[in-house]
């Protein structure tokens, strides 16, 4: 009986390995064209920023698909998408979508999709696809944590690369930092909150009222702090 539970158990993890490597490898080719996207930016600077996001958002969608259909379940449940919901998903799917919609009326500016739009993609690429299906090859393994960890923020902060030098590394321990937040809360809502806050603030100290974009970054702000008071909140309660 030891032998063949010592076998299923070897199996098992053979299994989630192939899953991970195929999943994973899905993942990085799609990355690839994030990475020829940040180098044409680069490279061109004057490259539109709604074009851009919309590449960004078709290249999410596509990369989804592998791992979704290997993980099923289990992925959605890892970053907090199928467990009974919380009050900042609540949050979030009461406030994301007025905000959106009103932001979408009133600023025609780029600066939508650098607080709003792309955090909520970039988020879902690179932690809650290439971090969660690293991740969940052992999800009981320090080691294979953090090696997702530093993999997914690698990724995330070279594809910042057209920003420049000091941004590529800051980038990087942001997506540390933002990838084991959802390992320790197993929530994207917040992950996704936390890079609003700081796209709202680190654009509002760039540029100001210039651009005159008050109605997104007040937005940005509202939706962000509410849904990460909504998890305090729901944590007190769960204490």
């Amino acid at each position: 009986m030891y032998i063949i539970f010592k076998q299923s158990i070897k199996a098992v993890n053979l299994l989630k390995r192939r899953r991970t490597v195929f999943s994973f490898s899905w993942v990085f080719i799609w990355w690839l064209f994030i990475m020829r996207l940040s180098l044409l930016q680069l490279a061109f600077p004057y490259v539109n920023i709604e074009s851009a996001t919309i590449q960004v958002f078709i290249i999410a969608l596509f990369a989804s698909t592998i791992p979704l259909l290997t993980f099923k379940k289990e992925l959605l449940e890892y970053i907090g998408l199928r467990r009974p919901i919380s009050l900042e998903l609540v949050m979030f799917l009461i406030l994301a979508p007025i905000t959106l919609f009103l932001v979408s009326l009133y600023d025609h500016t780029f600066l939508k999709y650098v607080i709003l739009i792309l955090p909520i993609l970039e988020e879902w690429f690179f932690r809650g696809l290439a971090f969660s299906t690293l991740a969940l090859a052992n999800k009981s393994s320090l080691i294979v944590k953090l090696t997702a960890v530093i993999i997914s923020s690698l990724m995330f902060s070279s594809a910042h690369l057209h920003y420049g030098i000091q941004q590529v590394v800051a980038a990087f321990f942001f997506g540390v930092f933002l990838a084991l937040l959802l390992d320790y809360t197993g929530s994207i809502t917040l992950s996704i909150s936390f890079h609003i806050l700081i796209n709202a603030v680190l654009s509002h100290h760039l540029y100001g009222m210039y651009y005159e974009f008050p109605i997104t970054f007040c937005g940005g702000m509202l939706l962000s702090i509410s849904c990460i008071v909504a998890a305090f909140v729901s944590w007190k309660m769960a204490d």
